[in-house]
């Protein structure tokens, strides 16, 4: 999480923060962030086209949850979802995609805050996860509804 000072730099349509110490990596930074996402279509297309067959689908699947760069793609679109201040920037989402494997445990801190319900009667606790087990819901649910899409059904 950034300071609020922290200037800001707009690349594929987003604000994320650009520390002064990343500015010297950034352009180097924002290929290989390209290239996870180009990657991460290609694989997803993969996924797709053999979401029928569930032994093909779970190779596809686990090749795609075990992929760096398709981590590096989720956590870049779960990113856009966080406030301004609270996203990282281009060179901390690759920096924790090479700390964190989703197919393993992951043991990121998540925050949890309790909220008063509207209606005056009790608490509502709130959970806020960490950029990669975001991201790592996001690909499972991304490939829970490839998967398990409900057909048109005439009745």
């Amino acid at each position: 999480m950034q300071e609020m000072n922290t200037p800001c730099w707009k690349h594929l349509g987003l604000q994320t923060p650009l520390p002064v110490n990343e500015i010297q990596t950034f352009n180097d930074d924002a290929i290989q962030l390209n290239k996870a996402r180009k990657h991460a279509k290609k694989q997803f297309r993969r996924c797709a086209a053999v979401a029928d067959d569930p032994i093909k689908f779970k190779k596809r699947s686990k090749t795609y949850l075990a992929s760096r760069r398709c981590l590096i793609a989720a956590m870049w679109e779960s990113n856009k979802k966080q406030p301004v201040r609270k996203r990282n920037s281009v060179h901390q989402i690759i920096q924790l995609s090479g700390e964190c494997k989703i197919l393993n445990k992951l043991d990121e801190d998540v925050v949890v805050r309790f909220v008063p319900k509207k209606s005056g009667k009790g608490i509502r606790a709130i959970h806020d996860f960490g950029p990669v087990a975001r991201a790592a819901q996001r690909i499972v649910r991304d490939l829970l509804r490839l998967r398990f899409s409900v057909k048109n059904v005439d009745d």
